[in-house]
């Protein structure tokens, strides 16, 4: 089974302007002229290069408080530890902090077996604190 991967030029014109680092892409892929590009590979070789991005991305999200950055994790994998973690952390107030823990308890607590709003803010806060160490 393979799997599809895109690389899109918006997503890649805002890593340019924010000045990040762009995912790694397999040197085989497909150019579609001022749209993006796509390739195909297996979910055993596509998922751990999409969590490399995250955990590349990931530190400076945390150090900066970087939203724009937690979009993009966002685009790339939705459901990721540090995705959920940077789209809670970069929230601009309480409440909309508050807001973003109720939707990710609807959507994506159940997988993660996680019981209590309190329980994912701090599994939220000790992920983060993992990433602001290094």
């Amino acid at each position: 089974m393979l799997v599809a991967g895109w690389y899109g030029n918006n997503f890649k014109a805002q890593l340019v302007q924010l000045n990040a680092l762009a995912p790694d892409i397999p040197a085989e892929h497909y150019v579609l002229p001022q749209i993006g590009s796509f390739w195909f590979e297996s979910p055993e070789v596509m998922y751990p290069r999409l969590r490399n991005w995250l955990k590349t991305t990931a530190p400076r999200v945390f150090k900066e408080k970087n939203r724009a950055l937690a979009n993009l994790m966002q685009w790339a994998l939705p459901s990721a530890p540090e995705t959920l973690a940077a789209m809670w952390y970069t929230q601009c107030t309480h409440q909309e902090q508050s807001d973003e823990i109720d939707l990710q308890m609807k959507i994506y607590a159940r997988g993660m077996k996680v019981k209590t709003r309190a329980v994912l803010i701090a599994l939220h806060e000790t992920l983060i604190r993992s990433y602001l160490k290094t």
